[in-house]
């Protein structure tokens, strides 16, 4: 049956989209490695703070992309799109509120059709007064019609003179040549006093332990590496043994436990937590996966759960001395 011209220019332009849409999916993925970790400063910045007193207030929070605390099947829903920007002015005022010096986000959407094509670090980092941030792409996708790229982020009222990232093996193959995969993000930041210290962006698979405690490796060679004393912070899925819904591996261990068994973390609180220590859900606290990890040479001055019905985790904040 002879083919009509109709038909015959119907197929040569669903070939040419496809092709289109597949080389800019191909072109974009091979691109990410290249532009995954960007340091960033305000037009106003200038010099580090005066007000430095040896104490640092450090936060923790997955802000799951501006999308509030409701189940994950809403960040689909783009009706939703103009409340985000509503929530992350919340968001900003909470970090200024806490008076934190630096903080760690999670799950911060750069370049997202879902939350409206903005830079949610930059956005929080400019209202919250942070001069100096850094961001990290942990999934960078686009396709000629949408665009997802989300990760991490570090926001500093101390300049952040360095940045890369640290990569873990992720889940698996496939997944992480298609869409990319959870690593962390390393800031070294220049404190008043000439002393410098690092940063490390924490945010491990939900899916399993094992995966996670590959990482939680990772973490402890990245600090064995480290010349500055190394901060490790964020949502870590992973609670430490003997907390409530921890989830061992094989060997009895968590992430979290392994980290802290070594001898050169310390954290707050120990175990067992009580209620109000609990990060996630925010809206019913069931489990403790938001830390932060400090050296245990300092001083933990103080430690605080903060939950608003901003995010599904609630955030974490701690003083210390350095």
């Amino acid at each position: 049956m002879p083919i009509s011209t109709g038909n015959a220019l119907f197929w040569v332009l669903a070939i040419f989209i496809l092709l289109l849409t597949a080389g800019w999916f191909l072109l974009n993925r091979a691109l990410s490695p290249f532009r995954a970790v960007r340091v960033k400063e305000a037009k106003s910045a200038g010099g580090a703070p005066e007000d430095f007193s040896g104490t640092v207030r450090i936060g923790a929070y997955n802000i799951a992309h501006g999308q509030g605390a409701g189940p994950f099947s809403k960040i689909w829903k783009p009706s939703l799109k103009g409340e985000v920007r509503g929530r992350l002015d919340q968001i900003a005022r909470l970090l200024q509120e806490q008076r934190l010096d630096i903080v760690v986000l999670n799950e911060v959407d750069f370049d997202s059709f879902r939350s409206g094509r903005f830079n949610q670090a930059e956005f929080i980092a400019v209202k919250a007064g942070f001069p100096f941030w850094a961001e990290q792409r942990n999934i960078d996708v686009s396709l000629s019609f949408a665009t997802i790229r989300y990760g991490n982020a570090v926001l500093s009222r101390f300049p952040i003179t360095a940045a890369h990232r640290v990569p873990y093996r992720g889940h698996n193959l496939l997944e992480n040549l298609l869409m990319g995969k959870k690593e962390g993000l390393v800031c070294t930041v220049d404190l008043p006093d000439a002393r410098s210290i690092r940063v490390l962006a924490v945010h491990l698979d939900h899916r399993r332990e094992a995966t996670r405690m590959r990482s939680a490796k990772t973490i402890e060679e990245t600090r064995l590496a480290s010349p500055l004393p190394l901060v490790a912070a964020g949502d870590f899925n992973s609670a430490p043994v003997g907390f409530p819904n921890a989830a061992p591996d094989e060997n009895g261990d968590t992430a979290v436990s392994w980290l802290l068994s070594r001898g050169a973390f310390k954290t707050s609180p120990g175990n067992p937590p009580e209620k109000d220590h609990l990060t996630f859900s925010s809206r019913e606290p069931f489990t403790a996966i938001d830390w932060i990890l400090v050296p245990s040479g300092w001083e933990i001055v103080s430690k605080a759960v903060v939950s608003r019905p901003l995010s599904d985790h609630n955030a974490v904040i701690m003083e210390v001395r350095i």
